[in-house]
């Protein structure tokens, strides 16, 4: 007897357009990073915010260190979520955090995990919410829509909603679902995902794929995206293109750089452990550079002597905020960390020192509704 497939919801996007995606994978490889981190101690960190109405920041500093977590970063998606959690928090009475929701479909099972939800309406209606911490925009709609489903399958609630809270952008997304509309959702879930054709969709959502080490239809579309820009001319009139070419040489220009800059970092790796690469009169080989940086504590009386003053220094010196943070952070005892920070920078706005510089990058996103500040 063949084991019921399990379907995460937080696999539902990727799972709806190649279902191919949520099979095992021969290799299981579960990736961490500094982003996953944040995450996971920004989500713990919000809890009491929506249990017990108020936070305590030196907790907040805590559970971000007890993640390895940026906290600097952590500190400020958790403010964000404030802001939005003020706006949001009357539709979400009598919340809870992190609830497990499990469905067996009998061919599959369906879990999910919320990180706030709310019963209202005498039982008659599930509220959840989902906090995004990420700087990667993606269509979740699947997910929201497994959170809704779960929610009324296992409370018999006649309606749901999910809500997503991107803290970044303090912008949100709703979906909401009637008992009707999620049994037409079960139906397309079973017939697309569950008994899935074993046709595969590679396309630019590969990079995010569980499978993406050992697909070989992923492997046959990175060279298809590359080959056109391999030939191709770079001085094409873009003004004449129409929205729909634009948005799919996009596409295809991030897959070949998100593939190119994963395959430079292996090579590279390989290299550092194997030693030089020969072909005939070249090598390619890992080389040690040594750059010369100055002390600006030991080189200050140099510095001063060789009549450089305010606006020459401005020029050459550079303190860098989180670095400061950190520094006021250490040197400052358990319990007044966050004044001291705190009091630190207003100090330093009050001189005039605080400088504020604006980037600009041009990037692909959907259009989500955005959380007004309050009066």
């Amino acid at each position: 007897m063949t084991d019921p497939l399990q379907v995460r919801s937080s696999a539902l996007p990727m799972a709806f357009i190649c279902p191919a995606s949520i099979r095992p994978p021969a290799i299981v490889i579960r990736e961490s990073g500094p982003a996953a981190d944040v995450g996971t101690a920004t989500h713990e960190a919000l809890r009491p915010l929506v249990e017990f109405g108020d936070l305590d920041w030196e907790t907040v500093i805590a559970t971000a260190e007890h993640h390895s977590a940026d906290v600097v970063e952590v500190r400020m998606l958790v403010a964000q979520a404030v802001k939005i959690w003020r706006k949001l928090s009357k539709y979400f009475p009598h919340a809870r955090t992190e609830t497990f929701w499990r469905w067996d479909g009998g061919s599959y099972i369906l879990t999910g995990h919320t990180d706030v939800d709310s019963i209202v309406d005498d039982g008659e209606e599930v509220r959840t919410l989902d906090w995004k911490t990420g700087r990667k925009d993606h269509d979740y709609s699947e997910q929201m829509k497994g959170y809704c489903a779960l929610s009324m399958l296992e409370t018999g609630a006649s309606e749901s909603s999910s809500t997503i809270a991107w803290v970044r952008d303090k912008e949100i997304e709703q979906y909401t679902m009637t008992y009707e509309q999620m049994r037409g959702w079960l139906e397309r879930l079973e017939k697309r995902v569950v008994q899935w054709d074993g046709v595969y969709h590679p396309g630019e959502h590969c990079r995010f794929c569980p499978r993406d080490h050992e697909c070989e239809a992923r492997t046959a579309m990175v060279r298809a995206s590359a080959a056109p820009f391999a030939m191709g001319d770079q001085t094409e009139d873009m003004t004449q293109w129409t929205p729909e070419k634009f948005h799919r040489v996009w596409n295809k220009v991030a897959v070949v750089l998100h593939y190119t800059k994963q395959m430079d970092k292996v090579m590279r790796d390989h290299v550092k452990r194997h030693g030089p690469i020969r072909l005939g009169e070249r090598e390619i080989v890992a080389v040690e550079e040594t750059r010369r940086e100055i002390d600006p504590i030991a080189a200050w009386d140099t510095l001063v002597a060789l009549g450089l003053y305010n606006d020459d220094l401005q020029k050459i010196l550079r303190v860098s905020k989180d670095a400061l943070e950190q520094v006021i952070r250490d040197k400052t005892s358990r319990g007044k960390k966050a004044i001291a920070v705190r009091s630190a920078l207003s100090e330093i706005e009050r001189a005039g020192a605080m400088k504020r510089k604006t980037t600009h990058k041009v990037v692909s996103r959907r259009i989500k509704e955005s959380i007004d500040e309050e009066e």
